[in-house]
């Protein structure tokens, strides 16, 4: 009697007429539909799931009505995590561009933060780097459209394009509410992800990954023969503003410079196909190295700092890094779509998890600001009537320097005048309506003190630990 009565009961409420005086609104038709489906499930007498009326429902709209079909794969991957998402064609062959390290588009390394499209870092020598945008810029709009909220995939795909072709990209920077605009030409270019150098008077190698794709190991490779051919045994490896990649360059690379042992794990939805990576060889006397982290790096990044921590084959200097610890695949389909899902999650060396924690320094510390006329190791102009290639080598690198931070100066800060430091001379005094000479005249020299003095210039505090720990 008690069943009959809730199921009188039931009926009144979910089917009577009487129920809606007026058209329900959309946000309650949705809990209502799910209100019917579970009736149904506990009620029919033949038996059904949910899952089964839902799955027959979805099909059968696609199948009368395929231009869903996108639409509907992408609400799907829009109730997994963040890293999981459904690609248009455009955003499968962006990504797929990125992954190979050849793009055309401004140049800048992206990650996704707190629903804002954020610059890791833009790439040397791009479009990006010559404009001036900078790490930690916050992309709101590309050509006008207002990308917040946007997905990391939809960001890149609208900001890639033509060569040649213009995107105006508006950037929000350091919490300001002013957005700064700049209208910048697309270019094709391969994307190099290790650069190095030597310093401290040739005695420390200094090594950058700006992130890991599927050239990054044999880069690292060749930097490294360099060092060792000048007997480098002192190390800095740079990963602040890496958004990590791919997973067998990271292995490859990790395998140069630990101990012997374990150095990576996998973790899948199946335990059974759970992955353990060791080296084999005994890299960590090779070397004295310090690794560089901020809270850009990334993924892959933190893997390898973590377990350059875990092995003691490093010291670990900077910030707690972003906190990505999880794998993902990329799969294309017929339509040239595709998508991106989280398949399983990793720890370094010795199980430690990363996911959501990121990885500790051994020494955390923080980079300051300043203004340039005020950092420690930025000296003043020695103005003279005409700085030129017969000028002091410390003369001329002042200029150098200013004219790079400029975003003007493509070259290296070498204190050489070269053709380099003439046109980027030629620039500065096109932009700042002198006669176009490519000679730093006095009045040159005056007008980029003026330009530089009150610019905000970084103290690196993590490399300076860093040169301390290695000496």
């Amino acid at each position: 009697m008690k069943k009959i009565s809730a199921l009188l009961l039931a009926f009144t409420i979910l089917f009577s007429p009487t129920a809606f005086a007026e058209e329900p609104e959309h946000s309650f038709m949705a809990d209502y539909m799910d209100m019917i489906i579970e009736f149904i499930a506990e009620n029919y007498k033949f038996g059904v799931t949910e899952g089964q009326i839902y799955e027959t429902v979805v099909k059968k709209m696609i199948d009368e009505n395929p231009e869903l079909f996108e639409e509907v794969l992408g609400t799907a991957f829009g109730t997994l995590d963040k890293h999981s998402e459904f690609l248009n064609r455009e955003e499968m062959q962006d990504l797929m561009g990125s992954i190979n390290a050849s793009v055309c588009g401004i140049g800048v390394n992206v990650q996704e933060r707190n629903g804002e499209i954020v610059v890791v870092s833009p790439i040397e020598n791009s479009p990006a780097k010559k404009a001036g945008i900078l790490s930690g810029d916050v992309i709101v709009s590309v050509n006008d459209e207002d990308i917040t909220g946007k997905s990391l995939t939809y960001a890149q795909s609208i900001i890639t394009g033509e060569k040649g072709t213009e995107v105006k990209i508006g950037i929000r920077r350091d919490g300001q509410k002013e957005i700064i605009y700049f209208t910048i030409i697309r270019d094709t270019f391969e994307q190099t992800t290790v650069s190095g150098a030597i310093v401290e008077d040739g005695k420390i190698g200094y090594l950058v990954i700006s992130s890991f794709s599927t050239h990054t190991a044999s880069e690292v490779k060749e930097q490294m023969a360099v060092f060792d051919k000048a007997g480098i045994k002192k190390l800095i490896i740079d990963l602040r503003n890496n958004p990590g990649g791919d997973k067998d360059a990271l292995i490859e690379i990790l395998r140069m410079f630990t101990p012997k042992g374990p150095i990576f794990n996998v973790e899948f939805k199946d335990s059974k196909q759970n992955e353990k990576y060791y080296n084999n060889k005994d890299n960590s006397k090779k070397y004295k190295i310090v690794v560089l982290v901020n809270e850009y790096s990334a993924s892959a990044a933190e893997a390898f700092a973590g377990t350059m921590k875990d092995t003691k084959a490093a010291k670990i200097v900077g910030t707690k890094t972003y906190g990505k610890g999880t794998v993902q695949t990329v799969n294309g389909l017929l339509t040239g779509a595709g998508f991106r899902l989280t398949i399983a999650t990793y720890t370094t060396a010795k199980g430690t998890p990363v996911d959501g924690i990121g990885v500790i320094p051994d020494f955390e510390i923080k980079n300051k600001k300043c203004l340039l006329s005020q950092h420690p190791e930025v000296n003043d102009i020695e103005f003279s009537a005409e700085i030129n290639e017969n000028s002091s080598e410390e003369s001329i690198y002042t200029i150098e320097q200013r004219l790079n931070l400029l975003n003007i100066y493509p070259g290296a800060v070498d204190g050489v005048f070269d053709d380099d430091t003439r046109a980027a001379v030629k620039l500065f005094q096109e932009r700042y309506s002198h006669d176009i000479t490519g000679k730093m005249d006095i009045m040159t020299q005056v007008d980029l003190h003026n330009a530089t003095r009150n610019m905000e210039v970084l103290i690196d505090n993590q490399y300076n630990k860093a040169i301390e720990l290695l000496k």
